[in-house]
């Protein structure tokens, strides 16, 4: 008889009947696919080095000063809440910090993805001033392009003329990065420079008059390099999935 997998209101599952559950309700693929995604990261993890002693500790360190568990107590309690000991706990981190450098690894042989993609992450200042009509939106243009002082008057209009909250403020939007814009948009703007007006364009129905204030290039670091890093290594993952040749023998009992 199957060993107890999960107890509810004092009724014991066994691993069986909680998969068939998970079958059941359509997410056992999901389930097998994080099996499968861990399998390969441990068999990579064996072909790296251990972290050493000082960097595991100080790294529990900064995470305990990070989120305010430097008492022992409220550590110890938080330990408790999420079912950890402290030797558990040590294993996670050495297990992360390997993570982390084998993903730093795999990234380190696709210098080409870095080029590609820091750009994603470019920060485009914008003022807009949004209208209902395509026509009033082309007029618009032409009477601030035929101003003397096209900055002053683009947020005089914008404050007069726009449907939009930020008309308050003249129409200056909060930053954006270049991957979180329209991909209508973004052609236009990579054709435009800075201080000038493009044509209106429809976005959810109306009409959109932007004018770029400043772009920041962005610098391969930091968070940029981590997020980028971290998608090759997505990548590289499922390339081993889909190469691989895998077997859900648990389908084929329940067809039994």
């Amino acid at each position: 008889m199957d060993s107890s997998f999960l107890t509810i209101n004092n009724e014991h599952l066994t691993l069986s009947e909680s998969l068939t559950y998970l079958s059941n309700a359509g997410q056992f693929q999901r389930f097998t696919a994080e099996i499968v995604k861990e399998y390969f990261i441990e068999q990579e993890l064996k072909t790296i080095e251990n972290i050493d002693i000082e960097t595991i500790e100080q790294f529990i360190v900064d995470f305990r000063l990070e989120q305010k568990l430097f008492k022992p107590g409220v550590f110890q309690q938080w330990l408790s809440n999420n079912h950890l000991t402290y030797a558990s706990f040590r294993k996670q981190v050495h297990i992360r910090l390997k993570k982390q450098k084998l993903i730093t690894q795999i990234a380190a042989s696709k210098p080409s993805y870095f080029e590609e993609n820091t750009s994603r992450f470019d920060t485009f200042i914008l003022s807009r001033i949004v209208v209902k009509e395509l026509e009033f939106a082309q007029n618009l243009k032409q009477q601030i392009e035929n101003n003397a002082d096209v900055d002053f008057y683009f947020n005089k209009i914008a404050k007069l003329h726009s449907i939009v909250d930020d008309k308050i403020i003249g129409g200056f939007m909060s930053p954006i990065i270049r991957q979180e814009i329209p991909d209508i948009v973004k052609p236009i703007l990579d054709n435009t420079p800075e201080g000038q007006i493009i044509e209106p364009v429809e976005i959810d129905g109306r009409y959109c008059l932007l004018k770029i204030e400043k772009v920041i290039q962005a610098v391969l670091g930091g968070e940029i390099k981590q997020q980028l890093e971290s998608e090759i290594f997505e990548q590289w993952i499922q390339e081993k999935i889909n190469n691989a040749e895998i077997k859900l023998d648990f389908l084929e009992m329940l067809d039994n």
